[in-house]
């Protein structure tokens, strides 16, 4: 399962949570599912990016060693999901 669908899974499991508790109140009860709009989005966080090496450009002999490679630093990325549900509630 990928990140994003886990983040939806987890996102309608709380609407649906939400939903079961105001279908409790006295007087109400939950019909059904009208909709679900989505939005998503990904994020990075940290230093993921390669960093390109600041050396100026010049004309290099054969015989020279070759330039360290760019660092790259550990990050993380975090997935979320936005869902806007609709539940039809009767009394």
């Amino acid at each position: 399962m990928t990140r994003l669908a886990q983040a939806r899974d987890e996102a309608l499991e709380t609407a649906q949570q939400r939903a079961s508790y105001y279908a409790g109140k006295p007087g109400a009860r939950m019909v059904r599912l009208l909709s679900v709009t989505e939005g998503a989005q990904g994020r990075s966080y940290g230093h993921d990016m390669m960093y390109a090496n600041t050396q100026s450009m010049s004309v290099v002999s054969a015989e020279s060693a070759p330039p360290p490679p760019s660092p790259v630093e550990s990050g993380r990325i975090a997935t979320s999901v936005t869902l806007f549900v609709q539940y039809a509630l009767e009394r």
